[in-house]
């Protein structure tokens, strides 16, 4: 049985669980996974965090560009990528030409709860309190919802990973 799609790629807001997610559904789909943002860290040798800081995220996005470029060229991959990556120009085209996109779509109240703690881990969050976090999500759920609702297939809440394989395995298989 051939593949309808051999790659997938998860795309959301920052916290919406692309990463967690794209594990378990690789490894039940006996697929690679990838997560752009670790690549990125461990090719640049600095975490996402201080890219943004040191070299902007006009940079960052430049080079997250050119990993999703990469991840193209995979077959059988589960790629989480970094939730700006689909609304820089060309990305979204990229993923819906070659492989099954996947919007992870909980709300942002949940994505916050989620965060916790570590949202001053992440770029976007860093310096805000945790009480602005959810106005933060919806505003860069407002900025990127045209690109995300592009996506192939949308998820909406914080499914697991059994859910997401079901919902991808006829579409992939």
């Amino acid at each position: 049985m051939s593949a309808r799609f051999n790659r997938i790629y998860l795309i959301g807001l920052p916290g919406s669980g692309k990463s967690t997610l794209g594990k378990g559904l690789a490894q039940k789909l006996g697929w690679d996974f990838l997560d752009t943002d670790q690549i990125i860290e461990q090719q640049e040798g600095l975490s996402v965090s201080a890219i943004f800081r040191q070299k902007g995220e006009s940079v960052f996005r430049t080079i997250e560009a050119q990993m999703l470029k990469h991840c193209a060229t995979r077959l059988n991959v589960v790629v989480a990528t970094g939730g700006g990556a689909a609304a820089h120009p060309g990305n979204i085209e990229l993923m819906l030409d070659t492989g099954l996109t996947l919007w992870l779509n909980p709300e942002p109240s949940e994505i916050a709860w989620r965060l916790g703690a570590h949202a001053q881990q992440r770029p976007l969050f860093q310096g805000i309190n945790a009480s602005e976090i959810p106005v933060k999500l919806s505003e860069l759920l407002e900025g990127r919802r045209t690109f995300y609702q592009k996506a192939h297939l949308v998820l909406i809440g914080l499914p697991s990973v059994d859910d997401a394989y079901v919902a991808v395995y006829q579409l992939v298989m």
